[in-house]
């Protein structure tokens, strides 16, 4: 059992098997963040959390925990203490019941330390899921730093920071995230530092802030922006409406060789990129416009389910996401035809590849985090799905864009009333009949049960033109994983393409060439011993007995 220190109460050891709803606290939250320096540098970050509890004397509150594929968020906290009240008990690691006397005030704090040297990025990897503070600057979403009260009212939040002399910042929090929406602290993304500059830009339904720290080889500044502020103006005015105010943080990783680490998140009022210092701006613009599309989709579009059941639905708020991103890049003039052309190969290309391409979509959903393969599936299958779908009601005189903007309406908050949505499904159904086109047929034919789309040659209208190319299917002929645990050659099919060129069960295994693709008509290369133990070579295509259609984009004036 592990206890966190706490000051003017007794922690009880009680972890509470289940939790009773916490009535609302009392007027405002209050998070104030204060930077802890030691000359110039930055050694820490303290994080203050001030509110009162309800008329029951009681509240919930959950500490950092799980976000981006990261857990144990919480470990990273530094001497959580919590005064005012008269007792606390803890309800697994990341959760305190805190009870007192009623409206008492409640003080929740800790800090987070320094764990980055001046100058250095974010980890390559980094999914946003973990505070990154160096001496000079600090790069922070919300989930990584912020606790929630439960049951407090968004409108009620405030925040304050104090930051060292002669730092710049930005944040979301600046402003009133917004009413129409369930977003909170937890929603937010925190950029400041010595080197931090904020670019303001008019836009007409309020202002655009850009904050940016650190050097980029391939674009500028100026660049940066005028891209930002073209996806973003194109996106408002698909919707009609868009927030008041908006941010975005661009901030660098660790320099990589191949200068293709680009994370993206979508947050409230807000979206994040970090990226490797050598990135083209041209790989920066679709994901700028997939993540401002995220402004709506899928939280004002009624939200995803609840709990596990979330990653069922990005087929929808990714895939779709990635569809309109495209599309919306190609149209606002920041990619030109042949970008777009390249990048709906690439999709198409890994899409048939995918080892999930017919694996059904509660079988993803459950492997979403662990297998990158699955994690990318969601984003491919929506995406193509999102093409189909539109070709199809444009047959019948209606569109996916009257769709979407009509779910948007059905979505759309009373003022006062709690949001009660339907299964997501349930309610993409009934919108669907609303609007007058049938969407299920081909949601539980490719998504549920996970079938093959294969996209009509016209989908793309006369611009593109959609080509398909049916092959065999990826096939080594012999079971890789019990061969390299072997060190010899195991389950070699009699009727597979390695048995064919030669490769027999019980072949010593020295050395296998791919190129990792799994594609069918890639040479492998096999390094084994023949007779008497003499070097033998063995090249083939892995070609299966099964056969898989690929797909490609090419304009229409080069078909």
């Amino acid at each position: 059992m592990r206890f966190l220190p706490m000051t003017g109460l007794v922690l009880s050891a009680l972890w509470l098997m289940a939790l009773p709803a916490a009535a609302q606290v009392t007027g405002p939250v209050t998070y104030r963040l204060r930077a802890v320096t030691a000359g110039e540098n930055l050694t820490a970050l303290e994080l203050r959390v001030d509110f009162r509890l309800g008329a029951d004397g009681r509240a919930v509150v959950d500490l950092p925990s799980s976000w981006g594929g990261g857990s144990h968020i919480y470990e990273r906290l530094k001497d959580v203490r919590v005064t005012g009240a008269q007792s606390v008990e803890l309800s697994g690691p990341e959760s305190r019941v805190i009870t007192g006397r009623p409206k008492a005030k409640i003080t929740l704090s800790y800090h987070l330390e320094v764990n980055r040297t001046a100058g250095q990025g974010a980890p390559a990897d980094t999914n946003f899921t973990y505070p990154v503070l160096a001496p000079d600057g600090f790069y922070i979403t919300g989930p990584g730093l912020m606790p929630l009260i439960r049951d407090t009212d968004p409108k009620d939040i405030r925040f304050s920071w104090t930051l060292p002399q002669g730092w710049q910042g930005a944040t979301n929090l600046e402003h009133a995230l917004s009413t129409d929406t369930t977003d909170g602290v937890d929603q937010s993304i925190l950029l400041a530092g010595r080197n931090v500059t904020v670019r303001h830009v008019a836009l007409p339904t309020g202002e655009l802030r850009i904050a940016a720290t650190g050097h980029f080889d391939r674009f500028s500044a100026e660049a940066f922006d005028t891209a930002v502020a073209t996806i973003v103006a194109t996106e408002q005015t698909f919707w009609g409406d868009g927030p008041e105010h908006f941010l975005v943080t661009l901030a660098p990783t660790e320099r990589r060789v191949d200068g293709r680490s680009i994370r993206g998140t979508g947050l409230g009022d807000a979206f994040a990129i970090v990226t490797a210092p050598n990135t083209d701006l041209t790989d920066l613009k679709t994901i700028l416009a997939h993540e401002y599309f995220h402004t709506w989709s899928p939280v004002r579009l009624g939200g995803l389910d609840a709990g596990d059941a979330e990653s069922a639905g990005y087929w929808f708020s990714e895939g779709f996401t990635d569809f309109y991103a495209r599309r919306f890049a190609l149209e606002s003039g920041v990619i030109d035809g042949d970008s777009f052309v390249a990048q709906w190969n690439d999709v198409l290309l890994a899409y048939a590849l995918s080892p999930h391409r017919t694996t059904p979509n509660a079988i993803v959903s459950e492997a979403f985090w662990n297998d990158p393969a699955a994690h990318q599936l969601p984003y491919q299958r929506g995406a193509i799905l999102a093409a189909l779908l539109d070709r199809r009601w444009r047959a019948q005189g209606r569109s996916l864009d009257g769709f979407m903007l009509a779910l948007r309406d059905a979505s759309r908050i009373t003022p006062g009333a709690a949001p009660t949505p339907a299964p997501l499904l349930e309610r993409l159904n009934k919108v669907a009949l609303d609007y007058g086109v049938e969407l299920d047929d081909l949601v539980q034919k490719h998504v549920i049960n996970g079938d093959e789309i294969l996209l009509p040659a016209e989908t793309f209208g006369d611009r593109f033109t959609v080509v398909s190319t049916c092959l065999p299917a990826y096939d080594l002929g012999y079971d890789p994983a019990r061969s390299r645990a072997a060190g010899y050659f195991a389950g070699v099919d009699p009727d597979g393409p390695a048995y064919r060129a030669g490769l027999r069960d019980g072949m010593k295994r020295i050395r296998v060439d791919s190129a990792g693709t799994g594609d069918s008509q890639d040479e492998i290369t096999v390094e084994t011993e023949g007779d008497g133990g003499a070097p033998l070579t063995l090249r083939f295509k892995p070609e299966g007995k099964a056969t898989v259609c690929r797909q490609r984009l090419v304009r229409s004036d080069d078909t």
